[in-house]
């Protein structure tokens, strides 16, 4: 593998940034957790000290009972999130109706924007101040029930791509056979299991890392608590301690989804065949319009009519007036952070597609870890790494914003390009290294020109991600370097909903700008073909 990495300077860009970036994102986390744990300059694998402050510490009933809240919301998210999101992917793959397109789109609406303005939004309606009513919203089913309906496209994605590889006409032949409930129970769900663990796994480690959403809802789980120990009360040794049951709990469902999944395999139909899909009576069509437009009203079309409603003229320019430096800050840093992901992206997903076997699936793992990180401990072991004397220039800067987007959102950028240089041939590569072209010269006339659609994905996708992250900035933020969701946050404190209102809707607004911009893209490309 060396030998061809020094041969090839993509590659060796490529190994390069892997390898920074796993210095840049997996050893903090490692050097916070084994510095809380050693509290002396002596390493010692049995430190009687810091096992007597976990015991105190995780033996408390209020902390247990922040644990079983914690999990309560990611099962309960999770569920609900099963429920609508796989009921969706049944109604989209297997039932012919009209408008189906259109609103398969808006379907995925709820996961691109933020779920604490979805939740500000529902606050302003029926929060302590709420306009139309005041209604017990600050409990945990409200929390899992608004998480569950901003993160049920991931369902909805996932299982649908499941449903696909699943021919109609073996449930068709086992109908005749067995009834539908039978059918459903033996043959869809077994092969829609590897789907419903992998969707179930995502909802519940996003709801579990979510920050903003139990935080306005006064719900004190672990992430909060995380928080308020590091951020207000200056316990950095309780806060660092407290990341230690989240870690396990993910790094525990990951073996438990590995073991199940590994039992025995799963197969799938996977040939050239057309998806028979029913065509219901209109007394059915009608149920399905119903249920899909009452799910889509509670998860965004109602909280933007009330963001709408709660604006004027008057008060939004007020708002923006008084809010520019914060929407510069974000939109310049979005932009940065974007160009740097994808430039950083496109060298390491090349290096990857490059390889295989152990090497591969050990990086595969290693550029995981951060996705599966909550953003809170992230923001903490970037504090505890770069808050020191030394390296004060950057803590104090922006450039600790710009590593939590790289630790956090790389993995994203790498993926993403990933999957498009496994769909590009080698011969037009390998070709061009014969005739003697320099590498950079094949990047700038082969490669970047066959992979511009998914670059420009990459780079929207990572504008996004950025511009909406809330959760670790707010711990590492540089004094006067408000971003536009922290200006939000903050705001929501002093009890102003015309300039929350008018700043949700900009993001809103700001998000969805990226994506017309890459259906505009797609639709060239497609015209062309």
């Amino acid at each position: 593998m060396f030998k061809t990495i020094k041969k090839n300077p993509g590659k060796f860009f490529g190994f390069s940034i892997l390898l920074i970036g796993f210095l840049l994102a997996i050893v903090p986390l490692f050097y916070t957790l084994i510095t809380s744990y050693v509290q002396s300059q002596y390493f010692t694998f049995f430190n009687p000290k810091q096992l007597r402050i976990y015991w105190s510490l995780f033996s408390q009933s209020r902390i247990l009972l922040i644990f079983g809240r914690t999990m309560l919301l990611g099962v309960g998210t999770a569920t609900i999130s099963i429920l609508i999101g796989g009921s969706f992917a049944f109604v989209f793959e297997r039932v012919q109706f009209k408008f189906a397109k259109i609103l398969r789109g808006l379907c995925l609406v709820p996961i691109l924007i933020p779920p604490y303005i979805i939740t500000i939004s529902w606050m302003q309606m029926f929060g302590i101040t709420g306009y139309i009513s005041k209604l017990p919203i600050y409990n945990l089913f409200s929390t899992m029930s608004i998480m569950g309906l901003c993160l049920f496209p991931i369902v909805f994605l996932i299982v649908s791509a499941g449903l696909k590889r699943i021919s109609s006409r073996v449930e068709e032949s086992a109908r005749l056979v067995s009834g539908k409930f039978r059918t459903f129970w033996k043959i869809t769900l077994p092969l829609l299991m590897p789907y419903l663990l992998t969707a179930s796994f995502f909802v519940f480690v996003l709801s579990i890392s979510e920050f903003g959403v139990p935080m306005l809802l006064h719900q004190n789980v672990f992430v909060s608590e995380i928080f308020y120990r590091f951020g207000a009360f200056f316990d950095h040794e309780a806060a660092i301690s407290m990341t230690l049951p989240l870690l396990i709990l993910v790094l525990f469902l990951i073996v438990i989804q590995s073991k199940i999944l590994g039992k025995k395999p799963v197969q799938t139909i996977n040939s050239n065949f057309t998806q028979k899909k029913i065509k219901p009576s209109k007394k059915a069509e009608f149920s399905i319009y119903f249920f899909i437009l009452l799910i889509l009203s509670f998860s965004f079309l109602i909280p933007i009519a009330s963001l709408f409603y709660l604006v004027n003229w008057a008060g939004f320019t007020y708002a923006i007036r008084t809010s520019l430096t914060a929407i510069w800050n974000s939109l310049w840093i979005s932009i940065g952070g974007a160009s740097l992901l994808t430039f950083f992206g496109f060298f390491a997903a090349y290096f990857l597609s490059s390889i295989s076997g152990i090497k591969k699936r050990v990086l595969d793992i290693l550029i995981m870890i951060p996705i599966i990180i909550p953003s809170s401990v992230v923001g903490i072991s970037l504090i505890r790494t770069w808050n020191n004397p030394s390296t004060s220039w950057i803590y104090g800067s922006i450039l600790i914003l710009i590593l939590v987007y790289l630790t956090r959102f790389l993995p994203y950028a790498i993926k993403l390009q990933e999957s498009n240089f496994t769909q590009l041939t080698k011969n037009l590569e390998e070709s061009a290294h014969l005739t003697g072209t320099s590498f950079f010269k094949i990047i700038k006339k082969i490669l970047i020109p066959l992979l511009f659609p998914g670059i420009i994905a990459t780079w929207a996708i990572s504008f996004i991600l950025i511009i909406r992250e809330l959760g670790a900035s707010i711990l590492v933020y540089p004094p006067g370097f408000e971003t536009l969701p922290i200006r939000i946050f903050n705001l929501v404190h002093y009890n102003a909903p015309e300039s929350i209102a008018a700043l949700c809707l900009l993001l809103i607004v700001i998000v969805l700008i990226p994506l017309a911009f890459i259906y505009i893209l797609y639709k060239n490309q497609t015209r062309k073909k």
